[in-house]
């Protein structure tokens, strides 16, 4: 097995900074799709019937050891991310771009004062989060800032770091998606201050409301400069670059701007050696110098002369972006500052948000509350990992998402296996396609799958596996995982034997832990709510009130979890269910054949769409006659009759204003 764990490779985050000086096209085609409607993780491996098998390795804890087995070694790294043909925006729109934009010219931007806090960090989060809402949503609201400060301090979290100490987007991220925040500025107000808080204001950070549901970030490719007086070398993950493929990366964080609002970004932060004052110009030429300033790109000046910047230390070309401070309009050029496109930090960690909802769930389940700070790499051109949960809520609980970071550009495809531990699992083929495709190539950063239907979940554990394949089937996939080490910050992460496991072909499982008995953690949260709604009625030989567009897996599980563990189901042969399927139902030994009703599916289809509407309509007003399972499937509303009512609701779930 020698090479295929290269090694826990360490995701460190290598800034510390300590600051005390297409959605809008999107959003425009779904409203189109939902006028037209109104109008008119893994491959099933069938050859496995074997139970998985689970062994562990044990690794000395974070810096420089090699892995017992000698299938690697661990190693501190810095935040670089793997470059990849697959860009969002420049290979189809990156031509079309303005040599100038600015955000300020098309929505209000909020400015903040950090005054002698360090929360530069956290303001540019929130405020590339506001920018996103504005942009996309044309919502004006301010987030909180000082409330992300606190709430991933040590002393309200498992973060290592003080109130003053500063921070950074990773920080910030792992906040918004592990369901800490955002909350409203109003709820948690800024203050002038890093002392610990008074007692009313930890009942407020622990019990302000969260406001949205931070679906998808992108991180886009690291950009390193190694700059001389005469040339600049540009590398991506080490290796050399052409500057044809810097423009891309700049045209793929241009875009973002334009569609989803600002990025957040490092700068030195050194005023004396690298800040022209009189021009607001920023320009850091120093590999050697830490960032130790964050800030919100909101925008960019091709043509911005490079004599702008400081005598002495001025950038060999033209041009640089326009970034948001964090000390009010009184400062700089009315609160914004330019940063070259040369400068070495600038385009080492960008960050930018790309979709947000409400919030969806009553409940996350997650052992990677800080985010993901290291890496497994797996010599293959795909690896699994799975998390195994105990369940938290009692009734009707649905698990619809599951919410991921990615390291590498890749796809990903999920199972799901309830009221089993993963030993108990027979093979791959003993648990739910939750997503029956591959997903879209996903962009580096944090990403959430929505599920092909709602899991109903039972007993005491179910268990969620990702399927992580290479985006061009290349051996370079890196799971990412919450593990100790003596970076910034990290140190508490990691979690308990039994949690997270790992394999490079869904069969053989196996976990890391340290010394000391800390093990690593796979970056798999799954998201569940409580939903009355999607009870089944078993009433007589019928099966009502069946979910359309359901696969057969699904159904099954759905099925047991509403009429017991020790029921076994049979006789669907398809593997998507139609209105008038018939299911075997075995119970203690008696047997007893079902057929199924599912709503709205009177052409008998298994969907539910525009030809059912019109179906209905016309049997409501007598042009057309329905046999009984037709009638049974009309009455989406289960109260006996086919009505209006009911063809509102099946309106209503085409234009997706009600689930079921």
């Amino acid at each position: 097995m020698l090479g295929i764990f290269s090694g826990i490779e360490f995701f460190i985050v290598y800034c510390k900074i300590n600051c005390i000086d297409i959605m809008e096209y999107y959003v425009r085609m779904k409203k189109f799709r939902v006028l037209f409607l109104f109008i008119v993780f893994i491959l099933i491996m069938g050859t496995q019937i074997y139970a998985f098998s689970v062994s562990g390795e044990v690794i000395d804890d974070a810096q420089n050891v090699i892995i017992s087995s000698g299938d690697g070694e661990i190693f501190p790294v810095d935040s670089i991310k793997k470059d990849s043909s697959w860009n969002l925006f420049s290979s189809l729109v990156g031509n079309s771009l303005p040599s100038e934009y600015r955000l300020d010219d098309y929505i209000d931007l909020k400015f903040k004062n950090q005054m002698d806090t360090g929360e530069c960090w956290s303001m540019s989060v929130c405020s590339m989060l506001e920018t996103f809402m504005s942009k996309v949503y044309n919502s004006s609201v301010e987030y909180s800032s000082r409330h992300m400060n606190y709430a991933t301090t040590s002393e309200y979290s498992d973060w290592e770091r003080e109130a003053p100490n500063g921070g950074n987007s990773y920080i910030g991220l792992a906040y918004f998606v592990s369901g800490k925040g955002p909350v409203l500025e109003s709820d948690f107000p800024f203050k002038n201050s890093t002392d610990s808080l008074s007692s009313s204001e930890v009942e407020k950070l622990n019990n302000s409301k969260v406001q949205k549901q931070i679906n998808d970030y992108v991180q886009f490719t690291e950009i390193q400069k190694e700059i001389s007086s005469s040339s600049i070398i540009y590398k991506i993950n080490g290796e050399q670059v052409s500057y044809s493929r810097v423009v891309s990366i700049r045209n793929d964080i241009k875009n973002h701007i334009k569609s989803y609002g600002g990025v957040t970004a490092y700068t030195c932060g050194n005023i004396n050696n690298y800040f022209n004052l009189s021009t607001n110009s920023a320009y850091c030429n120093n590999n050697e110098v830490e960032p130790m300033h964050q800030v919100l790109i909101i925008g960019w000046d091709d043509n911005y002369s490079k004599n702008n910047f400081k005598d002495g230390c001025r950038p060999l070309n033209d041009g640089a972006y326009i970034a948001m401070e964090s000390y009010g309009t009184n400062r700089f050029d009315n609160g914004f500052i330019y940063i070259s496109y040369d400068d070495v930090l600038v385009e080492r960690a960008v960050f930018g948000i790309q979709n947000v909802s409400n919030v969806k769930y009553d409940n996350i389940y997650q052992y990677d509350e800080l985010g993901s700070p290291c890496k497994l790499n797996v010599d293959k051109s795909y690896a699994y990992a799975a998390n195994v949960y105990d369940r938290e809520l009692n009734g009707n609980e649905y698990l619809s998402e599951v919410g991921l970071y990615i390291n590498n550009y890749s796809k990903v495809k999920v199972y799901v296996s309830c009221g089993k531990d993963l030993e108990e699992i027979s093979g791959l083929n003993d648990m739910i396609e939750a997503t029956k495709e591959e997903s879209s190539i996903l962009e580096p950063g944090y990403h959430t799958i929505k599920l092909d239907n709602k899991i109903r979940l039972y007993g005491d554990k179910f268990v969620i596996i990702v399927k992580y394949i290479s985006a061009d089937n290349s051996n370079d996939i890196a799971i990412p995982i919450e593990y100790p080490n003596n970076g910034y910050s990290y140190s508490n992460a990691g979690g308990d034997f039994g949690e997270s496991f790992f394999s490079t072909d869904g069969t053989s499982w196996k976990y890391y832990s340290t010394k000391n008995g800390i093990y690593a953690n796979a970056c798999i949260k799954g998201f569940s709510s409580i939903d009355s709604s999607y009870n089944y009625v078993i009433e007589g030989d019928y099966i009502k009130g069946v979910s359309s567009n359901l696969n057969s897996d699904i159904f099954k599980n759905n099925l047991i979890s509403v009429m017991g563990a020790n029921v076994s189901v049979n006789g669907i042969s398809d593997e998507k269910i139609k209105t008038g399927d018939v299911v075997s139902v075995s119970n203690n030994g008696n047997t007893k054949d079902y057929t199924l009703i599912i709503k709205g599916d009177v052409d008998l289809d298994g969907d539910c769409d525009i030809i059912d509407l019109m179906l209905i309509k016309k049997y409501i007003i007598g042009l057309n006659d329905f046999e009984n399972n037709q009638i049974l499937a009309a009455d989406v509303s289960l109260n006996g009759v086919v009505d209006v009512v009911d063809l509102s609701n099946v309106m209503r779930f085409l234009v997706k204003a009600i689930e079921w």
